[in-house]
C-alpha cells in the first residue's frame, strides 16, 4: 500500500449529475482531487496518511508524520478525531506515541478524522 493514498468515504448525487471521476485503486474506490465544478454532486473524501509519528503537541492539537518517502507532514486534530489500537477506542494520549506507526485520514485540510495504531 502506498503511503498516501486517497478514498471516497462518500458520495451524494443528484438526477443528471456528472460522473464523479471513481478509480480502483489497491482494492479501494478512489476520486481524483479534480473536481468538475458545472456538476451537481459532492464528494466527501479523506487521505490516508500512514507512517511514524515524529512530534506531538496536543495543548496546539497538531503532530507530524514521516511517510514512507520521507515526507514529514503537519496533521492537526480536534474534538471530533477518532483515536484507535487496533480498531478499538482509544485516546489520543495512547495514539500519539513519537515513534509509533499510524495511520492518520486526514481531510484536505490536513485535520484528521481518525488516527489508528497497531498494537506494539
Amino acid at each position: 500500500m502506498n503511503a498516501l493514498n486517497m478514498l471516497v468515504i462518500g458520495i451524494t448525487t443528484t438526477v443528471g449529475a456528472a460522473g464523479a471521476g471513481l478509480l480502483a485503486q489497491n482494492g479501494e474506490i478512489t476520486q481524483r482531487r479534480a473536481v468538475d465544478r458545472g456538476a451537481i454532486w459532492h464528494a466527501v473524501w479523506a487521505e490516508s496518511l500512514s507512517g511514524i509519528v515524529g512530534s506531538v503537541d496536543l495543548e496546539n492539537n497538531t503532530f507530524s508524520l514521516t511517510t514512507e518517502d520521507g515526507a514529514s507532514h503537519a496533521i492537526r486534530v480536534n474534538e471530533d478525531t477518532a483515536y484507535t489500537i487496533d480498531g478499538e477506542d482509544s485516546t489520543a494520549e495512547e495514539v500519539l506515541e513519537v515513534g509509533a506507526q499510524v495511520s492518520a485520514t486526514v481531510d484536505d485540510n490536513l485535520v484528521a478524522t481518525g488516527v489508528d495504531r497497531a498494537s506494539d
